[in-house]
C-alpha cells in the first residue's frame, strides 16, 4: 500500500500505527505538551498504545511496540485473538466490558434492579454502561470500576518499568471519564513504586477522537522539514 501510494501519487508518504499517530498527537497538541516520555492508550474495540520516550515515537525493533493490550493480567484467562490466555483486552476492551456486563446480569439477580437490564435499552454498548454509571445506576458503575482496576493494573506495570511522564487514556470506553480515571489511578497508586506514581500524571486524552487525525499530520510535518 505504501508503494502503491507514493507510486500513484508521486508525493511523500508516511505511515505508522493509530496509537502512535495519536500519542504524537497528544505531545505535540493535546495534554501531553511539554513531557519527554509517555504512553498514549486506546480503549475501544481492542486495547492499543503509542509510546514516546525522548519526545520520539518508541517502534521497538521490528516495528511492534506498544502492544498494551496483550499484556497478560489474568495467566488462567479467556484465549485471546493473538493466541494467548488473559490478555487485558480480552477483559477491558468494549467488547469485552458488554461480555461481562451481560454475564453478571445473567447469574446475579440483584443486578436486575440496574437500568441495564430494561428490555428497552436494545444492545448493550460500552458507551450505554458508561451512560448509566454517569447517571448514577450502581450496578453499571461497578462495571466500569472493575474496569479500571484492570487497566489500572496493567499501567502499574508500564510505569514500573519505564518511569514515565504522563499516561494519556483515549478511545471510545473513555467517554465514562472521571468514572474510569479514578479506580485506575487508585490502582496504579497501589501497585507503583510511590516515587514513580506520583511523579506520573494519568490523565484523560484532550484530542479525543480527532488525534490519530493530528498526529499523523504533525508526524508528517515534522518528519518532512526535519528531511
Amino acid at each position: 500500500l505504501y508503494d502503491a501510494l507514493v507510486k500513484s501519487t508521486d508525493m511523500p508518504v508516511i505511515f505508522d500505527n493509530d496509537a502512535n499517530v495519536a500519542a504524537y498527537g497528544e505531545l505535540i497538541c493535546g495534554v501531553a505538551q511539554g513531557m519527554r516520555n509517555l504512553i498514549y492508550i486506546s480503549v475501544g474495540q481492542g486495547i492499543g498504545a503509542g509510546l514516546i520516550c525522548d519526545e520520539k515515537i518508541y517502534r521497538g525493533s521490528l516495528g511492534f511496540a506498544g502492544e498494551f493490550g496483550h499484556m497478560t493480567v489474568d495467566p488462567d484467562g479467556l484465549q485471546c485473538v493473538c493466541g494467548s490466555r488473559g490478555c487485558l483486552e480480552t477483559i477491558a476492551s468494549g467488547p469485552n466490558i458488554v461480555r461481562r456486563t451481560r454475564e453478571r446480569l445473567f447469574r446475579d439477580r440483584s443486578s436486575s434492579l440496574s437500568r441495564l437490564a430494561s428490555p428497552q435499552k436494545g444492545e448493550l454498548t460500552p458507551e450505554k454502561i458508561a451512560a448509566e454509571a454517569i447517571n448514577g445506576d450502581d450496578f453499571s458503575l461497578m462495571m466500569i470500576e472493575q474496569t479500571g482496576k484492570w487497566i489500572g493494573l496493567a499501567v502499574a506495570n508500564v510505569i514500573n518499568l519505564l518511569n514515565l511522564d504522563m499516561v494519556v487514556l483515549g478511545g471510545g470506553v473513555m467517554v465514562a471519564g472521571d468514572l474510569l480515571l479514578k479506580p485506575i489511578i487508585e490502582e496504579v497508586q497501589r501497585r507503583s513504586f510511590a516515587a514513580m506514581s506520583s511523579h506520573c500524571q494519568i490523565v484523560a486524552s484532550l484530542l479525543g477522537g480527532q488525534g490519530g487525525v493530528i498526529g499523523a499530520a504533525m508526524l508528517a510535518r515534522d518528519t518532512f522539514t526535519d528531511t
